[in-house]
């Protein structure tokens, strides 16, 4: 008997997948940042870091005024005067600032955190405030009438603390004798933020 010719099967070579050539250029988290109109504190306030900020506040503003801008808070403080050019600028500008508390917001850095428009905080993060840290080494007349400055200053803190928050005259006194720390329930309950996310 004669065998059956068996057809020969075609063997299909199949191309392989490539993948989409990423283009050779740097990316910038901080202006992907910025593009989302998000700016990030965290670090010591000092007036280098202050200037940032304002600038980044500022032309953010003169981009859009519509849309909120974010601030994402983790620093343990720092200078006041620094602190308060900060706020000053988020009062300043026409555009509305929320700001989100992560890790943690201490000292100046937690005054910046209620000059929010909305202010956010992770469950995970902590808020503190204490009494102004100065350091004097001068003449003893100076000393005395850079005393009397610092006081004013430390007002002016304890007063922004009364205007913008429900803290109790228990929590101011324990803030100006020592450290108040707050979890993020605590600041809730206590309107130094207005919401708690990553429950």
């Amino acid at each position: 008997m004669a065998r059956k010719k068996t057809k020969k099967r075609k063997t299909v070579r199949r191309k392989k997948k490539t993948l989409p050539r990423i283009p050779e250029v740097e990316i910038r988290p901080d202006q992907i940042l910025l593009h989302e109109r998000t700016i990030l504190l965290f670090d010591e306030i000092t007036q280098e870091r202050a200037y940032k900020v304002v600038q980044q506040l500022i032309a953010l503003d003169k981009i859009d005024s519509k849309d909120p801008i974010l601030l994402v808070i983790n620093s343990p403080g720092g200078s006041v005067s620094d602190g308060f050019a900060i706020i000053d600028a988020m009062k300043g500008i026409r555009s509305s600032v929320i700001t989100m508390i992560t890790g943690e917001a201490c000292s100046m850095a937690g005054i910046i955190s209620i000059a929010g428009d909305h202010r956010i905080m992770s469950s995970t993060a902590v808020w503190m405030a204490h009494n102004m840290r100065a350091g004097i080494i001068d003449y003893v007349e100076k000393i005395k009438d850079r005393a009397k400055f610092y006081s004013w200053y430390e007002d002016k803190c304890t007063d922004f603390l009364k205007a913008h928050t429900k803290l109790s005259r228990a929590d101011i006194t324990k803030a100006i004798n020592g450290e108040l720390w707050l979890d993020a329930q605590k600041a809730l309950e206590k309107g130094v933020v207005d919401k708690v996310v990553g429950k």
